[in-house]
């Protein structure tokens, strides 16, 4: 790699059932926190997100209901049902964003601001621990001739794919 980032990195990405948190419902959540050299810190954070039993029904808009149709996502969350509550999943998140031990990490991804907004809604612990700045990859990606590669939908496989596509730019 012939470059190197200059701070943790919390790659974190949701899949949701629409673009506003006040009005959707968060289905599932992934994170891996990077060292400067792009190395997961410790094991990576993935849960499905049970919809609180009190919503009857799931919100969705029709492109975000196409892609959790599509990706299997909805197939795999209706299958394990109530497992991962929200406030089991938001304890679960602090607790390993916490054991970490990186002070103020900045969150990555293809679209973290979008993310944030998640993160501020559901989980406001977690988000108060990160940075304030982030680190859009959708800068590099509007940068070059190819277009971007389709994303997968699924919350832990797209940060996969966003840490691997930083590790090329920087190795460029």
């Amino acid at each position: 790699m012939r470059h190197k980032v200059n701070t943790p990195l919390l790659f974190l990405d949701v899949e949701t059932t629409g673009l506003d948190p006040e009005k959707h419902q968060l289905l599932e959540i992934a994170a891996v926190m990077v060292d400067t050299g792009l190395n997961h810190i410790g094991k990576p954070f993935e849960r499905l997100v049970a919809t609180p039993r009190d919503s009857s029904v799931l919100i969705f808009d029709d492109a975000a209901l196409l892609l959790a149709l599509e990706s299997g996502l909805l197939a795999e969350w209706a299958a394990v049902g109530y497992k991962h509550k929200p406030l089991d999943v938001y304890r679960e998140l602090l607790e390993w964003v916490e054991s970490k031990g990186v002070d103020k990490p900045v969150l990555a991804g293809s679209n973290p601001t979008f993310d944030r907004k998640w993160l501020a809604k559901y989980f406001p612990d977690v988000e108060a621990l990160l940075h304030y700045r982030t680190f859009d990859l959708n800068t590099f990606y509007l940068s070059r001739s190819e277009p971007k590669p389709e994303s997968p939908h699924r919350a832990f496989a797209d940060v996969l794919k966003d840490i691997d596509f930083l590790r090329e730019v920087l190795s460029e």
